[in-house]
């Protein structure tokens, strides 16, 4: 796993800030018709190594948020042909204020990056983007 994890640091960092930045100029719609896409499934040690490398480098681009980590992971998994999608969720915090989270799943509806089953079970899904329509 450190291998791994050593690997996909220096790739993650430079893609999270990218997607930070492509966030904040171009918007999601327009950023994600330029990124790849993949139909296939990984090996799940790359995919838990390019998650907890984005989780790092996330730590060190500022503003990268769940969105940004999202879209940086889903980019990283496709060039290593994973696919996977992103879940956008709300729900009300203690003062009632509705608060957005996104985090991103694999083919097998496993969370890859954006928190637990758990905690995300707090989220109510609004929409999968990138997710494969049944046939």
């Amino acid at each position: 796993m450190r291998l791994r994890k050593a690997v996909m640091l220096p790739i993650a960092l430079p893609v999270v800030a990218g997607v930070r930045l492509a966030l904040s100029l171009a918007g999601y719609a327009r950023l994600i018709a330029w990124l790849p896409q993949s139909a296939g499934a990984g090996d799940r040690r790359w995919i838990d190594a390019t998650a907890r490398a984005v989780q790092i480098a996330a730590r060190l681009v500022p503003g990268a948020t769940c969105l940004t980590q999202a879209v940086a992971t889903r980019t990283l998994l496709a060039w290593i042909g994973h696919h996977s999608w992103i879940r956008i969720g709300v729900r009300r915090d203690d003062k009632g204020a509705i608060m957005a989270h996104a985090w991103l799943l694999d083919g097998r509806n496993r969370i890859v990056i954006g928190g637990t089953r758990s905690e995300l079970a707090r989220f109510r899904p609004l929409t999968d983007l990138d997710r494969p329509r049944p046939r």
